[in-house]
């Protein structure tokens, strides 16, 4: 993990005796489990402090602008858009299995659910006027609303256009891949809609910081006004020193600043909240020089609208890969088509295993990540709180610092050994854990997680806020944050595995798909090759994302680090789930849309090579001659029907496709 480095002795001595005063238990207290209940009681020991000292409460810039609150419904919105295309997607099947229209058609169009082909509108063009109007009103109000507008107008806008499109596509074009495709387009309008609007808001809160950190007015004196002519002796001997000029009243932090001893002489050359202030408006614009600090500006992203490319190619990969495991799905019980059931039956499983376990690992990000607005409370009560010791207090707070006795390194010495890691206690392996829960990993923990569900240009704020955070706390503190990069190689790792494990899943399923069910030159080689672009470029992004930590962690550091094993261990996992997509898409893809043979792993079996050997010795032409395979199927008298065979089970230099609907053999099982 990622820790700041220590600090003196006596601060932590000052912090234990002041958390005493402030209702808690100090240096012994137990460390909380999970880092809920830590945040929980930072949120309570801040706000009685900041109320301690200010009429009022100090409101954290997240908090106002909601853009945390936002974070989180966006995380339960990205799955259960995933969940709804899974699920229509299952249903497709059933809704079109009615349909007379789509009994008739060839088992290839069959095979399409719908298409995509704009000739079969049905509508009249009555209907598309009325619609036209309706839609235009609507996004005419769209373009006219201004970012001061509340979140729900927009959804209203964009869920009446979203439901008038898909109803009109349903009744007038198909239920099946058209409507489907309104789905996942909606949802990708849906997200860049949000990231605007959020980011926008974020803007403005931190445009107007300063409201919600005014300046205290509160000079350090208190009313001694007695109305008892005799109250106790001890009170009425405090009346007659300070009648006397002998007792004067002195708060804590004036009776703080007399100490005797060796403390720390930082001032404070700037105001917190000015300070942070500066150090979110130079994330939003990181080409602009607006803080005074040293800062590292080729780290931070730029905002532009490439931005929102990446998220919106990662989430329709996404989505595009539950929706494949719901056509199957729905093929198998609703078609009764059992070819490739076991192939189908272990895909959608491990779909399933990647949604939850995605579900779990993101959840357990955004909870950390949903502390940075007690950080930022923290941090900005410095501002309001008067005592030097509690404000140094609130600093270690903020960067979730620990204290010595907590460390392995306090074991070692009362042991008088050396503590190794086998032999760690439970309380040595929470100090491992700490220095997490601080304003720069838990603005990591946001922006990773707004990556991941597809709001990558939120996401980019997020990590060049996070990157001026870390540079705001190094120059005004005298804490610097250890191994940045590594912490974010912690957050990512999980999340860019399962990604690339998702583009590995579609990918394979649209080659066994196109493999399997459609003769030659009936596959859509469009849809395939859109496919198959988008899951190239995706795994090209996962790549270069991949080298990026050959040279900020393997390249920097000690190299006999624990944690650069595991690194370079994940960048070699990297590396081989990106050849085996790409290898996928070059090598079986892109042959099967085009007719051509398949390069490494022909099919073997027998009766396809009888197949192969008897389409040679015919005169018609191989690229219009349909073979005939004529099958025994079990009935009534034992019926012989003819079965055609797909294109790619009758090619002189022997079969070259996936699993034959009449047998099970396939390239791609053969190469797994």
């Amino acid at each position: 993990r990622s820790f700041c480095v220590d600090v003196p002795r006596s601060k932590r001595a000052a912090r234990g005796g002041l958390r005493i005063a402030g209702g808690m238990t100090g240096g012994s207290a137990h460390r909380p489990e999970t880092p809920t209940h830590t945040l929980e009681t930072r949120q309570s020991f801040i706000t009685r402090l900041t109320r301690k000292y200010f009429q009022g409460d100090v409101i954290p810039p997240t908090t106002k602008a909601q853009v945390l609150r936002a974070q989180k419904f966006s995380v339960f919105n990205h799955y259960f858009m995933t969940a709804l295309v899974f699920v229509y997607a299952s249903l497709i099947p059933l809704l079109l299995k009615e349909q007379q229209e789509w009994r008739e058609l060839r088992a290839a169009r069959r095979q399409l659910y719908g298409g995509c082909d704009w000739h079969d509108w049905k509508g009249s063009s009555a209907s598309a006027i009325i619609v036209g109007i309706l839609l235009s009103l609507c996004l005419l109000r769209l373009c006219i609303m201004s970012w001061d507008a509340q979140f729900y107008q927009f959804v209203v806008l964009l869920v009446t256009v979203e439901v008038l499109v898909f109803i009109s596509v349903s009744m007038w074009w198909s239920v099946g891949v058209p409507a489907l495709l309104v789905i996942l387009a909606s949802n990708l309008v849906n997200t860049v809609v949000s990231q605007a609007f959020w980011k926008m808001k974020f803007k403005i809160t931190i445009d107007a910081l300063q409201e919600l950190v005014p300046p205290t007015k509160w000079d350090g004196r208190y009313d001694t006004t007695s109305v008892s002519v005799w109250d106790t002796w001890s009170h009425t001997f405090f009346e007659w020193f300070k009648l006397m000029g002998f007792r004067k009243t002195k708060s804590l932090p004036q009776l703080y600043e007399e100490r005797c001893g060796i403390f720390s002489k930082r001032d404070e050359v700037i105001p917190h909240s000015t300070a942070l202030k500066l150090a979110y408006e130079q994330a939003l614009h990181p080409r602009r020089s607006i803080v005074e600090w040293q800062r590292i500006a080729s780290e931070t992203f730029g905002m532009i609208c490439f931005g929102y490319w990446d998220g919106l190619l990662n989430m329709l990969i996404s989505n595009i890969t539950y929706a494949f495991a719901g056509l199957w799905v729905g093929k198998a019980l609703y078609e009764k088509d059992v070819n490739n059931v076991v192939v189908e039956c272990v895909v959608v499983s491990l779909l399933a295993c990647l949604y939850f376990v995605s579900m779990r690992w993101t959840f357990s990000w955004l909870q950390e990540g949903l502390g940075v607005a007690v950080a930022e409370k923290e941090w900005l009560a410095h501002d309001v709180v008067r005592h030097r010791g509690e404000r140094e207090e609130v600093t270690f707070d903020v960067l979730d610092n620990s204290k010595q006795s907590y460390s392995p390194t306090a074991s070692a010495r009362r042991n008088e050994r050396e503590v190794h890691r086998e032999a760690m206690t439970e309380e040595d392996m929470a100090f491992l854990e700490k220095g997490r829960l601080n304003l720069v990993q838990m603005w990591l923990c946001v922006a990773t997680v707004a990556d991941f569900i597809g709001e990558t240009h939120l996401g980019r704020v997020f990590w060049n806020v996070s990157l001026e955070c870390r540079s705001m706390i190094e120059a005004l503190t005298y804490f610097e944050f250890k191994l940045y990069y590594h912490s974010k190689w912690e957050v990512v790792h999980k999340g860019t595995i399962i990604r690339m494990l998702e583009l590995i899943m579609l990918v394979f399923m649209v080659c066994v798909h196109f493999g399997t069910f459609f003769d030659r030159g009936e596959s859509p080689a469009a849809i395939g090759a859109f496919i198959g672009a988008l899951c190239f470029m995706a795994s090209m992004l996962r790549l270069s994302e991949t080298i990026q930590y050959v040279f900020s962690i393997l390249g920097r550091g000690k190299a006999s680090m624990q944690r650069h094993t595991y690194v370079s261990e994940w960048i070699a996992l990297m590396l081989m789930l990106v050849l085996f997509a790409n290898v996928l898409i070059w090598l079986y893809l892109l042959p099967i849309l085009k007719g051509w043979s398949l390069p490494v792993g022909c099919c073997q079996s027998p009766l396809n090579q009888a197949s192969s050997q008897a389409s040679a010795r015919s005169p018609i032409p191989l690229s219009i001659k349909i073979t005939t395979m004529i099958t025994i199927e079990g009935g009534q008298g034992g019926v012989a029907r003819p079965r055609r065979t797909p294109w790619h089970a009758a090619r002189v230099h022997g079969p070259s496709g996936f699993a034959m609907r009449g047998f099970r053999c396939g390239s791609l099982y053969n190469l797994a």
